[in-house]
């Protein structure tokens, strides 16, 4: 999906830390609970599987997001069937391979089909849950087009619009080198990206100086290269969204930084978005309430 190599690294970094704490924890957090025992008896809970996990993930932490659902699934004694999303499509297939070699076939299958076919599987009597990562307006059709299947639970991890807030005691280095890293992060593709910075008054035109040579220490280009910090944007249609709600903030008189334009890398490749900063927007702007 376009991340720079370093960041892909990362994200499997943190996967084999949130696996390896998955494990550790399971055995506590599966185990059954008395409630209450008298001479009538024992109330108790127990944590029973329920069947096959569908797990539905997003493009953008592609194993990270995915392994959040498929390992507690397996861990809680379930078989897992896998949609991911189309433009990452293999990641569910090396997850395949990965438990077949590990002795385990069938325990995980990929799915290879459209968004359009969900439905269908969602009603299966095998399906006992269904677990979605990824946007809001998708999010809404999945609850719904379960509902009306099945009566199951629906597990939803959404994307948000996340803000920062710089305070008149705040260290003003760290929070400039933190609030552009989470902007700028996997290209701001992320379900906790920064989308909007407010900064108190005092602080604000030395944030703005300060943000602005940070930004520029963002080189773009081949994702496969150490020295790119700034990835290729994933999906078609997003430089021209970024470039309408740019246009309309400055339209409504926000100012552009820097940025503001689509751009490829220095060998004409490329689905690239100049890093940029707008000042002086307004809450009712889009590209303050739109998300990403």
């Amino acid at each position: 999906m376009g991340k720079p190599l370093k960041e892909a690294k990362d994200e499997i970094k943190g996967f084999y830390n949130v696996v390896k704490k998955l494990i550790d924890i399971a055995p506590g957090a599966l185990e059954g609970k008395v409630v209450k025992q008298n001479e009538h008896g024992i109330l108790k809970y127990t944590r029973e599987p329920v069947g096959v996990v569908m797990v539905i993930s997003p493009w953008n932490f592609p194993v990270l997001t995915c392994a959040n659902i498929l390992v507690p699934s397996i861990l809680a004694g379930n078989a897992v069937v896998i949609k991911h999303s189309p433009y990452t499509p293999l990641i569910a297939k090396h997850f395949e391979e990965a438990f077949k070699q590990a002795g385990v076939p069938n325990l995980v299958n990929d799915m290879m089909i459209a968004a359009t076919d969900c439905q269908a599987i969602y009603e299966y009597p095998e399906i006992g849950y269904v677990a979605f990562t990824g946007s809001m307006e998708t999010g809404k059709c999945v609850q719904e087009d379960v509902a009306d299947s099945r009566f199951i639970n629906v597990g939803l991890e959404l994307g948000g619009n996340d803000a920062a807030y710089v305070a008149e005691d705040a260290d003003l280095d760290l929070a400039v080198t933190e609030i552009v890293r989470g902007a700028l992060f996997n290209a701001g593709q992320c379900c906790n990206s920064i989308e909007r910075v407010y900064v108190h008054n005092s602080l604000y035109d030395d944030f703005l100086e300060k943000a602005l040579v940070e930004i520029e220490n963002y080189q773009i280009g081949n994702p496969m290269l150490d020295s790119t910090k700034l990835g290729p944007l994933c999906l078609p249609e997003k430089p021209d969204h970024l470039q309408r709600q740019i246009e309309d903030a400055a339209q409504q008189g926000a100012r552009v930084l820097c940025g503001g334009s689509a751009t490829t890398d220095m060998a004409g490749k490329g689905r690239f978005y100049l890093p940029t900063m707008v000042a002086d927007a307004q809450n009712d702007m889009d590209i303050m309430v739109k998300l990403f």
